[in-house]
């Protein structure tokens, strides 16, 4: 329901017009062959880490939200990223998520400034999230 019903349809498109940035795990399971699309909030997504030698070349999205008590951290690999060896954790101790890759829809921005760096545009988010509910 993530992504096929109406509201979150108009959700989605709400957020990409906004933000210009949409975040979908993809969560494979071994055990059925199948896959659970579930989106990750934009405001969770803190750093894209790139290659180092191409930086139009993302490699994992690191994720940090709080369940009330304890922040996690936690990375996620581009879905066209897939390395013979497959770290369990990041240089930083936090794990890596290789089961569930991340296809980015980005849409405008500026090419080439952007250091991976989700930029905090929080203040005016809510504005204009505010005259998309009107």
């Amino acid at each position: 329901a993530a992504l096929t019903s109406v509201p979150a349809w108009e959700a989605r498109d709400n957020e990409q017009t906004i933000t210009g940035n949409t975040f979908l795990a993809l969560w494979y399971s071994e055990d059925t062959g199948g896959c659970r699309v579930r989106v990750l909030p934009v405001d969770q997504i803190e750093w894209i880490v790139t290659d180092p030698d191409d930086a139009k070349c993302p490699w994992y999205y690191k994720r940090i939200w709080s369940d009330g008590v304890t922040q996690h951290v936690k990375y996620y690999p581009d879905i066209n990223y897939n390395p013979d060896n497959k770290p369990e954790t990041m240089a930083d101790g936090n794990p890596i998520q290789w089961d569930a890759p991340v296809y980015h829809l980005k849409t405008g921005g500026l090419d080439g400034i952007w250091n991976g760096k989700i930029v905090d545009c929080s203040p005016g988010l809510e504005m204009m999230q505010q005259s998309f509910r009107r």
